[in-house]
């Protein structure tokens, strides 16, 4: 039940229609794009699975850790308490891309689109300019995509904070997002 089930079902939808192939412009039978698209988001049942099982391990404490949780080959950073699972790219703009609330039973998906197909992108985590879509939270409008650097992860047990600081050479040069969570927090903090 609950994030067990979304998982379950996520897999499904994205493995429903894997063999629908299109005619390519080189004459020869090829994926269609909707179906690439559909296929790689099956990455996202990695994250909700993740979600399930600390649904079942909760110790009343806060964590926080880098990791490839979507095995997209991009590091993530992931922030959990009895009450909340976040999923952060760093790569992407910094945003908020998972939210799970477990304070229900079973928990509940509350920020994150883990199907579509309607742009082809294959891309975890990765903004959607057409049409918009994908944001998460704490999007930075015209910068959704821009690379973030983590420059701080601590975590006592008792609260968490990571800092990421954006480095390129555009508008938002040394902009930091700081985003924190309590071990008995049913929010998470985030500080420009």
């Amino acid at each position: 039940g609950g994030l067990g089930e979304l998982a379950w079902r996520q897999l499904m939808a994205a493995s429903a229609e894997t063999a629908w192939h299109e005619i390519g412009d080189d004459g020869a039978l090829h994926p269609a794009p909707w179906v690439r698209a559909t296929a790689a988001h099956a990455r996202c049942v990695y994250v909700i699975a993740a979600a399930a099982r600390w649904l079942e391990e909760r110790d009343g404490r806060v964590h926080v850790e880098r990791c490839d949780i979507d095995r997209d080959g991009r590091d993530e950073v992931v922030l959990r308490n009895d009450r909340l699972f976040a999923v952060l790219t760093p790569d992407y703009g910094a945003r908020l891309v998972y939210l799970f609330d477990l304070a229900l039973p079973g928990g509940r998906l509350v920020v994150g689109n883990p199907s579509d197909d309607w742009h082809w992108q294959e891309e975890a985590n990765r903004f959607m300019k057409a049409p918009r879509n994908h944001p998460g939270a704490f999007a930075d409008v015209g910068h959704e995509n821009e690379p973030y650097e983590i420059d701080r992860i601590e975590c006592d047990g008792h609260a968490a904070e990571v800092r990421l600081v954006h480095r390129a050479g555009t508008g938002l040069a040394g902009a930091v997002k700081a985003f924190r969570l309590h071990a008995s927090a049913d929010a998470l903090e985030a500080h420009y």
